[in-house]
């Protein structure tokens, strides 16, 4: 994909989803993050488009925002059990032991 090819919204637009995701700790800029990033621009025309056709923007913002979090958190849980399972899986026996048992 050749970003200089887009135009000069769109490539903000794109910059401002991959700050989302980044800022998220998302590994992937999804579409999910686009939107959370033209919905985020009050001045927009994304913005200007869903107000012409009827559409609840702070709703649809609360929406990305709340998916954008609770991906966030699935990320975070599935880490920390992987974090978990590589800190206390034993390989003589391939069972997990708790940390006061070395």
């Amino acid at each position: 994909m050749k970003f200089d090819k887009f135009t000069l919204k769109a490539q903000e637009a794109l910059a401002t989803a991959q700050q989302l995701a980044m800022a998220k700790s998302h590994t992937v800029t999804s579409p999910l993050h686009l939107l959370g990033a033209v919905c985020g621009e009050d001045s927009g025309i994304a913005v200007e488009i869903l107000k012409k056709i009827g559409a609840n923007v702070p709703r649809i913002r609360e929406m990305t925002e709340s998916e954008l979090g609770r991906r966030a958190a699935a990320v975070i849980s599935l880490c920390r059990t992987r974090l978990l399972a590589r800190l206390f899986w034993t390989p003589k026996t391939g069972l997990m032991r708790w940390a006061t048992n070395t």
